[in-house]
Parts: C-alpha cells; structure tokens; sequence
C-alpha cells in the first residue's frame, strides 16, 4: 500500500500561549508543504491576518494563519507523522448544522464540536477548533464576488448570452482569483475567458501539470483548481461536468489551446493558473501553432510597448457542433472559430498609426481549421457583429462595457 501524508488543520481558539517562534510574510511560500496540494484553505478575509511559518530548533514545524486583531490563531496546518500518542490526545464530535459569524472579518465560518486536548507541560487544555466554508470558484455573478471582477472592464462581463446552463467561475489558484471563465458545462468547454494582460517576455511555462475545478462536481469541491489525480479512475467523478485528460489523449489532430494563454501572464503563479482544462479548447494543431500562435504574440507586443494602463482581454469560441468523441460518446466541442479581443483605455497617443487606431480597443478572430485559416483583425463592433450570426446570443450583445469608451 502506498504510503500517503495525513494534512491536518486545526483551527484554534488558543489560551495565549507561545507555542514556537516563527516567520511572519505573506505567502506561506516557505512552509507550503504542509497543506495538500501546497494549498492553503480558502475563503478567510481580514486586513489583520498573519501568516506564520513556525520554526523551531532553525527549522519550520509547520504553518499558521494568526489573527492579530483578536489575537488567536485561526488555524494551524501540519503533517501528521506517526506517534505513540503519549504526549496528545483528541477527541472529536459531530458538528452542528447552524452557522454563525465569529467577527466582521470571518465571513463564512461555522462551528464544530471538535474539542483538542494538548499537554503543556503537566496541563492539560481544551482547545476548541473551526472549521472554515471557503468562497466558491463556480459563482452567480461575477460582480458579487470578491475580485473577480477586476479582470473585467468596469467590473461588467460580455452581455447577451443566452445558455441557461452556463457556468460561472473565478478561477482560484493557491487561494487567489486569477481570471474568471464562462463554462459549458454540457460540450464541456470554456466559453471565454476573460483576464487583465501583464507585460511579460512571452515565455511558457513547462513543469505544470493540468488541472480541474472541483466545484463544477461538487459544491462541496475546492474553490482551487487542483491537479487531475494520478489514478484516471478518480477522473469518472467529474467527467459529467468537464474535460478530462483522457479527453484529449487519442486526438493527435487537435492541440489544448487556452483562452487566457500562458503567454500573456508574467507572475509564475497567474502562468499556472492558466494549465486548467476548463481554460482550454481543442485546436486543430496547424491553427494552434500556426495563426492563433502569432496572433497571440501579435497582441502581447502590442500590449507590451503601447498599452501603459491596465489592458483586459476576452478570448471565446464559436462551436458548429463538431465533438471529440471517447467511448461513443459525445465529450469536448470542438471550436469553429476563435476570436479575441482587447481593451485598454490608457494607451501611447504617439505610437505609429498602424497601431494606434487599434486603440483603445480591438478585435480579431480565426476559422480552426488547417486551411483558410488566416486571422481577421477587426474594430469590436465588427467583431460583435460577426459573432452574432455564429453564436447564441441576443441583438444586445456586447463584448466591453460601452465598447471600452472611457466616460473621462
């Protein structure tokens, strides 16, 4: 049998005492190895919350999320390793079905009879533990939800999609929101994605493995995308909501092409974030590395030397019915055309002409197919209109709030 970590959280009312000394930053970069996934819990909100690396003896025990304000910790997080159990006993009940808040500041926390009982010398303490609700990644509305809409323009999504099961998502990596999404969850794609481009030097990263939602399987799932497991068994318990990996195994004609690429981010984290599979689509290899790949560093150029405010950018597909099929059945749709689009209010008045006029806003869209493939760049109210007559959508249709005119 495999061996495997036990990640614990304990979430504490403690009684003052000085447990060790340890890091205060703001990541748990340092001791991220004592959560699953190095992924610490989500949803927890205050201006005054600590992240303490615990260290003793010169090195780190484990993790803290410290409340300065109230002075408790709200949690500790730890690997568990093997004992004899003569130094710590616990004792665990069922938890209560009502919620209450604890502070202004702890949004969505509950508690649970989970009673801790730790030897401090030759006393022994209760310690009573919470156990926190994290925000959800699949959301009624973008704008309702913290941050999510910052990767909008004017915090207002496309307009005037009609689909009843569409679904939204602030994509979440390592407790942030990175992008939101438009999911389908029944061709199991993304519709678009929209994001706020970063000026970066157009490198991909190599070393991240692809990942899922688990609240499009569940709403008990993680707000965080997480890594498919190793074992595709474990897959079948949200392949009725999402692609797979097995998806895309057998289609050597199509490529996963993401909506917020890689390329247009520049943190490694906002980079990783974009290797989820509800980020991606199948393309037809020669349109992937061929047009839509130049296109994409077209508009990273662009951005880079002529945008000097924040630049938000929308990638969607049209579909036509076309699927990958995986044990005769219907599984990923396949795209018909890929289209884009920018916007960038805050930009160089002086740059040359060809590029100026494509400001503050512009489009661009392609057929993913090997031939006549080319890209159409386009002004946005052409390319809304093209995409009225290829997709479900009402005549208010609109891609940016107002067309990305700023009101100054």
């Amino acid at each position: 049998m495999a061996l495997c970590k036990i990640y614990i959280f304990r979430l504490l009312l403690l009684t003052g005492l000085r447990l060790a000394g340890g890091t205060v930053s703001d990541s748990f970069k340092e001791c991220s190895q004592f959560f699953y996934m190095h992924t610490a819990p989500t949803g927890i909100r205050g201006g005054n919350l600590k992240r303490i690396c615990q260290r003793y003896g010169d090195k780190v025990r484990y993790a803290t999320l410290y409340d300065s304000s109230h002075r408790l910790a709200l949690y500790s997080a730890y690997t568990f390793k093997k004992s004899d159990s003569r130094n710590t006993w616990l004792s665990f009940y069922s938890p209560p079905t009502s919620e209450e808040s604890i502070s202004n500041e702890i949004k969505t926390v509950y508690w649970s009879h989970v009673y801790c009982w730790s030897r401090f010398g030759t006393f022994l303490i209760p310690l009573m533990c919470l156990i926190l609700r994290s925000q959800a990644g699949v959301v009624d509305d973008f704008s309702q939800v913290d941050r999510c809409k910052d990767f909008l323009y004017m915090g207002t999504p496309p307009r005037g999609y009609l689909g009843t099961s569409l679904k939204k998502i602030c994509q979440r990596y390592v407790d942030k929101p990175r992008y939101v999404t438009l999911y389908d969850p029944q061709k199991h794609i993304p519709v678009y994605s929209a994001y706020t481009f970063k000026k970066s030097d157009g490198e991909k990263r190599v070393d991240i493995p692809w990942m899922f939602e688990p609240q499009l399987a569940t709403e008990k799932g993680s707000s965080n995308m997480e890594p498919f497991p190793q074992s595709a068994l474990m897959h079948k318990n949200f392949e009725d909501t999402q692609a797979v990996l097995e998806d895309y195994a057998d289609v050597v004609q199509y490529e996963r092409g993401q909506m917020n690429p890689d390329e247009h981010q520049a943190d490694p984290l906002d980079k990783a974030a974009t290797y989820t599979l509800t980020n991606v689509v199948p393309l037809i290899r020669e349109f992937n590395f061929g047009p839509w790949s130049t296109q994409v560093e077209v508009t990273r150029k662009r951005l880079n030397n002529y945008c000097h405010g924040k630049a938000y950018v929308i990638t969607g597909v049209t579909t036509s019915g076309n699927m990958i099929r995986r044990d005769n059945l219907n599984r990923v749709a396949v795209p018909e055309f890929m289209w884009t689009a920018y916007c960038c209010t805050d930009y160089d008045h002086n740059a040359p002409y060809s590029e100026r006029y494509k400001f503050p806003a512009f489009g661009a869209y392609g057929l993913n197919d090997r031939v006549n493939n080319h890209i159409v760049e386009v002004p946005i109210k052409n390319l809304e209109k093209f995409l009225k007559g290829k997709m479900e959508v009402d005549k208010n249709f609109q891609i940016f709030y107002s067309d990305c005119v700023s009101d100054v």
